[in-house]
């Protein structure tokens, strides 16, 4: 049996951080697992990234037009 685990934000930001990366891992690599993420979820972790890709907020990125510059050379 399949089971459906939602993922958190802070799941995803301490993996981005490359810290406690160990249970997003296991979970990505287990067969009995399908992981979920809302759009909340994931809106978060992608502010988060942009602004350690980035290393400014995620606004001043958009009106400079950086955001497609990281996304192709830092593909998430």
């Amino acid at each position: 049996m399949i089971s459906r685990i939602v993922l958190d934000s802070s799941l995803l930001v301490e993996y981005f951080k490359q810290n406690k990366i160990e249970l997003l891992d296991f979970l990505l690599k287990a067969e009995f697992v399908e992981l979920c993420i809302n759009s909340t979820v994931l809106s978060e972790g992608a502010y988060y990234w942009l602004v350690r890709k980035g290393s400014k907020a995620p606004r001043s990125l958009q009106q400079a037009k950086q955001i497609p510059k990281i996304m192709r050379d830092d593909n998430p």
